[in-house]
């Protein structure tokens, strides 16, 4: 095995989902049902569902409200992938109760550039996050995660810091 020869100066030190600081946190429990349509991963955006105490990953039709993310992933048993109860993921199965953040600070991960101060949204479909530059309109078949971009700026794929705030940023 060869030495290593690469040493990364900013190293990510946190898990999708997971708790960033103690900055104040709202969080509330809701049983997770994605009606098998998407899996449901950690640090993705959910919607309140048509049904009470549900949330969904995602935001079906974009009519929903924006209930917060899917949060804590060490609370969580871990059933696997693909018939491997070891196999490792960052989802859970439909009909868990789980934590789904709407004011605090968590670790996510953003699938292209993004800087700090950028605004976060998340896919109406699937959850999955993405960024926009303070001023721009709604992409299609996005929606407002009322959170911005607060540390670790990406320039490709990768985790950075998100605040979430309980009021709509932007607002709208």
């Amino acid at each position: 095995m060869p030495y290593q020869s690469t040493v990364f100066e900013f190293q990510a030190s946190g898990v999708p989902g997971e708790l960033y600081s103690d900055y104040p946190v709202g969080c509330d429990a809701y049983v997770i049902n994605s009606a098998g349509v998407t899996p449901n991963v950690f640090g993705y955006g959910c919607s309140i569902g048509t049904v009470q105490g549900q949330v969904q990953v995602g935001n079906p039709g974009g009519t929903h409200v924006f209930a917060g993310f899917l949060i804590m992933p060490k609370e969580q048993a871990s059933f696997g992938t693909g018939g491997q109860p070891l196999a490792p993921t960052l989802a859970v199965p439909d009909g868990t109760v789980g934590d789904v953040l709407n004011l605090g600070m968590i670790w996510v991960v953003l699938p292209s550039a993004a800087a700090i101060g950028d605004l976060v949204l998340y896919d109406n479909v699937t959850g999955a996050l993405t960024t926009v530059a303070p001023g721009s309109a709604l992409p299609t078949g996005k929606s407002w995660a009322n959170a911005t971009v607060q540390i670790y700026p990406v320039t490709q794929t990768g985790l950075a810091v998100i605040r979430v705030t309980t009021v709509p940023v932007p607002p709208t």
